[in-house]
């Protein structure tokens, strides 16, 4: 991989990090929504589970994907600490 490709890549990442965080704390300051950190794996594989069952097009709102991205890395961050 080329250093600009790899740079692009980094990029890429960084910014759909940044579209998380700016999801988590909408979510956390707007809605109310907290503990993530304390809710049972099996949850958040279910509300996981959920949101990919509901039809992605290239209509779907980019704030669902991210909402998907969020869950995955709950379980993630979890499941990795679980070791």
């Amino acid at each position: 991989m080329s250093d600009f490709q790899r740079d692009r890549l980094i990029a890429a990442v960084d910014e759909f990090a940044a579209a998380m965080k700016k999801r988590l704390i909408y979510k956390a300051d707007v809605k109310g929504y907290h503990g993530w950190d304390t809710w049972l794996n099996s949850s958040i594989l279910s509300l996981l589970v959920d949101a990919m069952k509901k039809p992605i097009t290239l209509d779907t709102k980019p704030y669902k994907l991210i909402d998907l991205a969020n869950f995955a890395m709950f379980l993630w961050l979890r499941l990795r600490r679980k070791k």
